[in-house]
Order: structure tokens, then C-alpha cells, then sequence
């Protein structure tokens, strides 16, 4: 991922290698390009649909990137927003909200999802599952991380527990 130019703090690479054994498929349907902050930046909007394995109905979502140019030509991609500085994630953020086009693009696409959850619970607890599953690997690893770094130290084990905890949505509820 870092030889690509993509900017991803530890949490979200744990994030995406949980995900990665979930999704069979990303297909990418559109793909909306503003300037960014910055001269040679870009924020992109990626509308695409998610295939997961063992559900046979891709998902729609709406990723956002923001790019910036390096002196060499290529581009350094930040995935989460949150690694950005104040002031080009409150573009970013600003962006989501005020621009005609991704607010049309997000609101169809939560539009779409919301129909196909709606209609089938089935789709919905599988969802659901998924996200659990992947909220406790991530859970175990940053225990077992901690663990290992007291261990290294010489301290003794922290107290790190991995908690499950299963909620019933009575309404309708987006899970990205």
C-alpha cells in the first residue's frame, strides 16, 4: 500500500485486511473528481458496489480519497480524513456536504442501499454478522498487539478483553 502513495494509519490497514476476507468484488461505477485545498490536490468520490462473499447482492457505497501531487508527478492518497491537517479535512468534510453533485450521488446511493436492506432482513444480518466478525478480529489483534509490546518491555500483561456485544437495529440503520 505505501509503494502506491496510499496514506492509511494502522487502524484502517487492520480495518481493510478484515474486510479483504469478506468482499469477493469491487466494481466501480462513477467516479467524481473536484480540486482540492491545495494546488495539484484532488478530492475523488468513488461510487462502486461491494460483491461479499456468500451474499449474492453487491452492496453500494461511496468511498472518498483525497490526493495530493508529489514533486515527482505521482500522487500520495490519504483514505481517511482524519490524516489530513484541519484545514483540508474541513474541505474535504465541507465537500461532502455542500457540493450539488455529491450530495446527489450520496443520496442516491444511500437511496439504493437502504432499498435493498429494507427488503430483505436476510441481507441485513448477514451485514450485520460481517461487521461483528470484523469489529472482534480487530478487537483481538490490538489486544494481542498490546500484549506483545508489554511483553517486549518486560511489563507485565495488560488487562486487554475482547468484548462481543450484539445489537438489534428496530429501524432502519446504514452499516458502511
Amino acid at each position: 500500500i505505501e509503494k502506491l502513495g496510499v496514506v492509511m494509519d494502522d487502524e484502517f490497514k487492520l480495518y481493510y485486511s478484515e474486510l479483504s476476507k469478506y468482499v469477493d468484488a469491487y466494481n466501480v461505477s462513477e467516479i467524481y473528481i473536484k480540486d482540492g485545498a491545495v494546488e495539484n490536490s484532488r478530492v475523488v468520490f468513488v461510487s462502486h458496489t461491494m460483491k461479499f462473499t456468500n451474499i449474492d447482492t453487491p452492496l453500494p457505497g461511496l468511498a472518498t480519497f483525497y490526493l495530493l501531487k508529489n514533486e515527482d508527478g505521482t500522487y500520495k492518497v490519504y483514505v481517511n480524513v482524519d490524516d489530513l491537517d484541519e484545514e483540508t479535512r474541513q474541505f474535504v468534510e465541507n465537500s461532502n456536504i455542500s457540493d450539488e453533485a455529491v450530495i446527489d450521488l450520496r443520496n442516491k446511493i444511500n437511496s439504493d442501499y437502504n432499498a435493498l436492506v429494507e427488503s430483505n432482513e436476510e441481507l441485513l444480518a448477514l451485514i450485520s454478522e460481517i461487521n461483528q466478525e470484523i469489529s472482534n478480529a480487530i478487537a483481538t489483534a490490538r489486544a494481542n498487539e498490546l500484549n506483545a509490546q508489554a511483553q517486549e518491555q518486560g511489563q507485565q500483561e495488560p488487562q486487554a478483553t475482547v468484548m462481543e456485544k450484539y445489537v438489534k437495529a428496530n429501524d432502519t440503520v446504514n452499516i458502511r
